[in-house]
């Protein structure tokens, strides 16, 4: 099963916005600004990943950074923070969001195409004004995991 989903489109038509809703349907997201936390991927990329997190949801990654960051994602995962001790999880979902077109995605080869969902976000759909909506609106009831409730 692929569990990175790519939202990739040019700056500003909703990537973010979209990504943040369907987060919004997991009980543990854990949200990682891609620029901020670093242009190079270090060991502690990570550190906010707990063993309960159910979706790791990177925003606005870099280009250089997008291939490596596919295959960490794939698999185990290896968590380290500061001053404890590392630890390996299988992987949560994914949702990446990255700026760049159909070319960008395209020079990858069979194997980051196994492991990713693609979606080209062209357009915010009519009526996105920063507002709160609900995202089954605009997207199939399939895609959207149901939450449970402990």
């Amino acid at each position: 099963m692929k569990n990175v989903t790519v939202l990739f489109g040019k700056k500003g038509v909703g990537k973010t916005f979209l990504a943040k809703s369907l987060s919004e349907v997991y009980r543990f997201p854990v949200i990682i600004d891609g620029p901020a936390a670093s242009s190079k991927i270090d060991k502690f990329y990570f550190d906010q990943v707990m063993d309960h997190t159910d979706l790791i949801f990177i925003d606005d990654i870099p280009k250089i950074d997008f291939e490596e960051m596919v295959f960490r994602l794939f698999g185990e995962l290896l968590v380290e923070r500061k001053y404890n001790t590392p630890f390996e999880m299988k992987s949560p979902r994914a949702i990446i969001t990255i700026d760049c077109d159909k070319q960008f995605i395209a020079q990858f080869g069979g194997s980051i195409n196994a492991r990713c969902n693609f979606i080209h976000v062209m357009n915010k759909p009519k009526g996105i004004d920063g507002s709160r909506i609900e995202t089954k609106k605009f997207l199939p009831e399939s895609f959207i995991p149901k939450k449970v409730e402990l």
